[in-house]
């Protein structure tokens, strides 16, 4: 819909402006939040940025990972043309999933520096992460990527750069990044009324991996990968809702414990 905009007489990709603006209203989140949790404004910016950039390597380094057929097939290209496989391969494509396992490294890597509990800080964060994807989904949107299938009530692209234009889709990409916002609405709360420890992760997982399976039905790109007929996303979403039970059994299970004492 709005691949480019102008600022200041520079054009910028309209996918990386609403990926900044996405990381900032994170950071802001996580600033403003930081005092309730003991932690100064200054740490809380080096523990976001920290995260951000594991984010953005784990994000890639999986997007490449499922991309690992075609490049194999288009290694040719890497002599031929560095260029074009550079841009193909490295410059574009991120996968949210490699997206929050890279975070939590990141996350892991500050906190082993400062000498921190993760754990400690994951109601401080998990409500940046459906925040700032919510604006990623937007950018998504903007340019067409991660589009959705042909439907007649769909949404129309008129000067999309990776959706086919004059066709109507299903506008995936801003049914996430509504999910995404409520989700945020929902982790705000509950870490506000006192939801700790590794809890709201658990929460987010348990929310966002049913609506990204869901949702994934709907995508009408074919560069995620698929196996079995479900796509790597989708997969990922079944382990971790998996993952997800078993932290709750398992928390259920000490409780009638702790309460049977």
């Amino acid at each position: 819909m709005l691949p480019f905009v102008t600022v200041l007489g520079r054009t910028l990709p309209m996918y990386g402006v609403m990926c900044v603006a996405g990381m900032a209203a994170a950071l802001l989140y996580v600033v403003w939040r930081a005092p309730r949790f003991h932690l100064s404004r200054d740490d809380a910016a080096y523990l976001t940025m920290g995260i951000v950039l594991g984010a953005v390597a784990g994000a890639k380094l999986l997007y490449i990972l499922t991309q690992v057929p075609a490049i194999v097939g288009d290694l040719g290209l890497l002599a031929a043309d560095s260029a074009l496989f550079v841009r193909r391969y490295v410059s574009g494509g991120f996968v949210f999933y490699g997206g929050v396992a890279g975070g939590l490294a990141g996350g892991w890597i500050m906190c082993r520096v400062f000498g921190w509990r993760p754990a400690d800080f994951v109601p401080l964060l998990a409500p940046a992460v459906p925040l700032a994807h919510a604006f990623g989904r937007i950018g998504c949107f903007c340019v067409g990527c991660c589009h959705g299938k042909e439907a007649p009530w769909g949404i129309a692209f008129t000067h999309a750069i990776a959706a086919p234009n004059g066709v109507p889709l299903i506008p995936v990409q801003l049914i996430e990044a509504g999910a995404e916002a409520v989700i945020f609405v929902i982790l705000a709360v509950a870490t506000a009324r006192g939801l700790a420890g590794w809890s709201p992760l658990a929460l987010f997982l348990a929310l966002y991996a049913p609506v990204r399976f869901l949702d994934e039905f709907w995508r009408g790109d074919m560069v995620r990968g698929v196996e079995a007929g479900l796509s790597t996303s989708q997969w990922i979403s079944l382990a971790a809702m998996a993952g997800v039970l078993a932290y709750a059994l398992r928390a259920l299970a000490r409780r009638r414990a702790h309460a049977g004492r």
